[in-house]
Order: structure tokens, then C-alpha cells, then sequence
């Protein structure tokens, strides 16, 4: 998988083992890279990692264990530019319950991890790092009542070494809103640094105006700093939700406070945006592949590899525009077909309908 964007690009292989359990119980490897230039923070990060994860039918919740190597070269704030490497052994609790479709009605999520690294074994600095996530969402008749926590807390030998992936951050519309995403944390030369600790919860109510639309009200409470709970910034404000076809997509109008400023803020959330974004990414990247003669060329090798009975010889042209090909030939006990030479002019229009569509000069025919 891949993402890519102006602040944040990552990439990653993830290779699973099936055990005993294939859906609940596997291996999996996992090899990325990671880039930022974002918010005071710069950094590039190589990460390898082995996870094995748990799980029941007969109970909601999984467990990961992981151990992860990562090697970060990082500049947060005004420090200068350093390299940590870490070798992280770790374990992940968590459950996920929800009822009522894409528009979710009921439901919760925790999320408990844990994760360490000693200078014994590979790591430049002793670390030990947790992070605690609870979210809860109950309807009473036509009111609906959402609830969230995220704690965290990282205590190490030298903070000024800690990666900035790992350091905490808050504001956006996940954290407090009426800030920008994770620009609340402690500030050296009006620059941030990260936090060691984190501390957000939220509250919100909201009640349908209409059949697919509500209406929302919300308060948010948090900061990421060097001791816990310290310099709490609170955002306040509106919001409505829309349920459309592909699920809530949210707008809310926050005033956020904080000891450094009061700030006006909208946010628009979408669940599914993030992977919208990557299939229609992934749509054009096949569309310019099909488009050019090399890529059809290679969609026709795959074919005529795949499939024994097969022989396909390019000729020229592409599969969006007229495709000319030297000799086909399909062999099986039942059918012997040869064709010399044969150009392909795709309909588009066809296939967009389900229909095949055979044409000559004088017809044009369509058929289910």
C-alpha cells in the first residue's frame, strides 16, 4: 500500500501467513518508508517489522505482538538533525464493536498499546512508550451520544532522541478542534517539539433534523506536553452530519483556546476518504498504463502467459484506441481458433453498459 500527499509520503509491503485461524490468527511481515516535512517536523523513516496476531470468534477482542526495527532521520524544531534506531518488542490490545451499517449507530473502540527499547539490544536509547485509546457511541431513541479518551506517556533516558514519529501531537478533528492537525504540542522558538505525554477527551451530541442529516454540538479537551495534563487547550463549536451512500461524511466549526492563542476553525471528516483517494489514485495509474502501447503490451503478455491455450503477437496501437495484433490463437479440445490479423477498435460505450459489441462497416450490434 501507498499514500501520497504535500506534508506526509509513505509506502509499505505487508507479506501474511495464515495460521491455524486464517481470518483471526496469522504472521505477518511488513517492510515501509515514510517521509514528513510537516509542522516544524522533518523526518525519514525506515521501519521493518514481524507481527503475530490473536484472535477468537468467540470474543471481540485481538492481540498483536510485534517487534519492529525502524531507523529514523529526523529534524524536530530547532534541534538539529539526528539519525535513532530502535528495536521496539510490543503488544497491542484491542476491540472494535459497531452496529448500524455504514452510519453507525452503536459501537466502541479500545485500543491499549504498549512497546519498549533497551540500548542492550540494538536501540540508541532506553525507551518505553504507551498509549491508551477508548472511543464509545450510544443512541437513546433519536439522540446519540459520542464519547472519547486517548492518553499517552513516553519515558526515556533522552527525550531530544525520541524519533519524532513516535513523540505525541494534538488539534485536528480526531484531537481538539478548532486547531490545525497536530499543532498543539510544547513550542521551543515558537517552533514545536513534540510531546511526552498526551491527554484529549471529547464529548458530543448530537439529533437528526432530517432523514439523512444531523445536527451536532461538541466540546474538546487535550494537549500534547512535557508533563501530564499540563496547559489543557479546549475547543467548543457546531457540527452536522450527512449520511451519504459511502458513509458520514462530518463538518464542524470549532473556537478553539489554548495559553497561546483563540482560534476559528472548520473541519470537514470523511471515514472513507482516505481510501477513495487511493482507489481513484490507483484508477488513473491503470487508465495511463492501458492507455499507452507498453502497458497494453504487457496486459497481453500477462494473458497470454496466464492461460496455456492462449497465443497472443502484438502488433501495435492500445486498448484505448485501435489495437492492431499480428496472430491470435485459442486452442482447447473444443475450440481451434487462428486468426492471422485482427485490429480491435474497444467500445467503450459497451462496456460501460455490460454489453459486447461486434461491429463492421455497415452495423453496429449490441447484445446482453
Amino acid at each position: 500500500m501507498s499514500e501520497f500527499s504535500q506534508p506526509e509520503q509513505n509506502a509499505s509491503i505487508k507479506y501474511k501467513v495464515p495460521l491455524e485461524d486464517p481470518l483471526n490468527n496469522y504472521l505477518s511481515y511488513q517492510a515501509g518508508v515514510k517521509a514528513e516535512n510537516d509542522n516544524d517536523t522533518q523526518s525519514e523513516a525506515l521501519t521493518l517489522a514481524v507481527q503475530r496476531h490473536w484472535g477468537s470468534q468467540q470474543s471481540d477482542w485481538q492481540r498483536i505482538g510485534f517487534l519492529r526495527l525502524e531507523q529514523e532521520k529526523f529534524t524536530q524544531g530547532t534541534d538539529d538533525q539526528q539519525t535513532t534506531t530502535l528495536l521496539l518488542p510490543g503488544l497491542t490490545l484491542s476491540r472494535r464493536r459497531a452496529r448500524g451499517g455504514l452510519d453507525i449507530n452503536w459501537g466502541d473502540k479500545q485500543q491499549y498499546t504498549l512497546e519498549g527499547a533497551t540500548q542492550e539490544v540494538v536501540s540508541d536509547i532506553d525507551l518505553v512508550r504507551i498509549s491508551l485509546q477508548s472511543k464509545w457511541l450510544r443512541s437513546y431513541g433519536k439522540h446519540r451520544v459520542f464519547v472519547r479518551a486517548e492518553l499517552g506517556a513516553i519515558a526515556t533516558n533522552d527525550f531530544s532522541q525520541v524519533p519524532s514519529s513516535l513523540r505525541y501531537f494534538a488539534g485536528g478533528d480526531q484531537s481538539v478542534r478548532g486547531f490545525a492537525l497536530n499543532t498543539l504540542s510544547p513550542e521551543e522558538d515558537d517552533e514545536l517539539t513534540g510531546g511526552q505525554y498526551l491527554n484529549v477527551a471529547s464529548a458530543e451530541y448530537s439529533y437528526p433534523v432530517s432523514q439523512n442529516w444531523r445536527m451536532a454540538l461538541f466540546t474538546d479537551i487535550g494537549n500534547a506536553s512535557d508533563k501530564p495534563f499540563k496547559d489543557l487547550a479546549t475547543g467548543i463549536g457546531l457540527g452536522a452530519s450527512w449520511s451519504s451512500p459511502v458513509g458520514p461524511i462530518r463538518f464542524y466549526f470549532a473556537r478553539g483556546n489554548s495559553v497561546e492563542e483563540t482560534t476559528w476553525r472548520f473541519h470537514f471528516s470523511m471515514k472513507l476518504l482516505k481510501y477513495l483517494a487511493i482507489f481513484l489514485g490507483c484508477a488513473i495509474l491503470l487508465l495511463a498504463l492501458i492507455a499507452s502501447p507498453w502497458g497494453t503490451r504487457g496486459v497481453l503478455s500477462i494473458a497470454d502467459s496466464s492461460l496455456d491455450s492462449l497465443d497472443i503477437d502484438y502488433d501495435s496501437g492500445s486498448l484505448l484506441s485501435e489495437l492492431s495484433l499480428k496472430r491470435i490463437t485459442f486452442v482447447t479440445p473444443e475450440i481451434n481458433l487462428q486468426v492471422s490479423k485482427l485490429v480491435v477498435d474497444v467500445n467503450w460505450s459497451c462496456v460501460a453498459t455490460m454489453q459486447a459489441c461486434l461491429s463492421n462497416y455497415l452495423s453496429h450490434t449490441c447484445f446482453c
